[in-house]
């Protein structure tokens, strides 16, 4: 993703609100993507309304006509993001408030997040914010900016974005917000980069996923802290289907992968996933524990504990079927959470 604001003190205002350390989660939070802003409230029983899919002239509105005509090295996300960044600077759109991304035909768009991957976010900064405690707090956010070049003030945007005590700061409203530091080559004061990321995928193909979690792993101005664990939850389809759309959400999906990668640390391979979610498996092993160390706590023994069955009640509440694997698959998964919890 590309986008102007960097984490400055002057961009604070742009964040997105995910709930600080002391508030109720039960406020609404408010997703900005790149060409609506959209409140839910975590209170609101309504589901959201399908619509029909935006064309790609839709999403490219507004562009410049040369960089709509382009076709960027989609297969390469590090040269598309630095190829599409320098033709915004010649545009002079470096400085748009809108999130711009290539999508996986290699054409430039306005990023256009689906309603169930909002909603998704938003029970995570739940989970997380309500582990918050006033002695060792924890803040999560959605969609703030990871610095990833002093020089061109590139930054990435992960879903939710984790941070840990020594990472926070006591605001004037006495909250807990992003602790702001100097850095060598950086005007003003940035805000520290958070202790853990989370990445949620709906329908992109994993190995762009995972090549996009990685590289947010190993690319970042490492003077505003190293961004200890980096994780994927990947929703997979039921075998031999497609994943679900806004235009066809009878096509159900059997549960979530989870994907994790470590600070600095590369592969060359496709990684496996560290734990398995499926409708039918025991929903008491398949929890994504986040260590109190990661998260860089006062007490490195006290993790958050998110349950993988309510993301997928989320999911359910807004439309999205989930199908019970057969037999012999489900007693695999089963194992291999009982085997990676011991």
């Amino acid at each position: 993703m590309i986008e102007k604001t960097t984490p400055q003190r002057e961009g604070k205002q742009n964040s997105l609100q995910g709930g600080s350390p002391q508030s109720d989660t039960r406020d609404n939070t408010t997703f900005a993507s790149e060409s609506y802003t959209s409140t839910f409230s975590s209170g609101s029983d309504d589901p959201p309304q399908s619509g029909s899919s935006p064309t790609l002239e839709d999403q490219q509105e507004g562009l410049p006509e040369e960089i709509m005509r382009k076709t960027y090295p989609s297969s390469n996300l590090v040269s598309a993001e630095d190829e599409l960044f320098e033709d915004l600077k010649e545009h002079s759109m470096d400085d748009s408030d809108k999130v711009i991304i290539v999508n996986k035909n290699g054409k430039a768009i306005w990023a256009m997040p689906t309603v169930f991957h909002q909603y998704v976010l938003q029970k995570l900064l739940q989970i997380v914010n309500k582990c918050s405690e006033e002695e060792d707090p924890l803040l999560a956010q959605a969609d703030i900016p990871l610095l990833v070049d002093k020089k061109t003030k590139r930054c990435r945007y992960p879903d939710v974005s984790i941070w840990g005590p020594g990472r926070l700061e006591v605001e004037e409203d006495g909250h807990a917000g992003q602790k702001f530091i100097s850095v060598e080559g950086m005007p003003g004061e940035c805000a520290m980069n958070p202790n853990v990321i989370i990445e949620f995928s709906l329908t992109n193909k994993i190995e762009n996923e995972l090549w996009k979690l990685q590289e947010q792993m190993k690319e970042y101005v490492e003077d505003l802290g190293t961004v200890n664990l980096g994780l994927l939850i990947k929703a997979i389809p039921v075998k031999g289907e497609k994943c679900p759309s806004l235009e066809d959400l009878s096509v159900p999906l059997a549960g979530f992968d989870v994907y994790c990668f470590r600070s600095r640390v590369t592969t060359d391979t496709t990684s496996e996933p560290i734990l398995k979610y499926r409708l039918g498996t025991d929903e008491a092993t398949t929890v994504i524990e986040i260590s109190g160390r990661d998260l860089g706590r006062r007490n490195p023994a006290d993790p958050v504990r998110i349950p993988l069955s309510a993301i997928r009640r989320v999911c359910e509440k807004w439309g999205l079927k989930f199908k019970a694997e057969t037999t012999e698959d489900l007693v695999g998964i089963d194992q291999m959470c009982r085997n990676q919890k011991n």
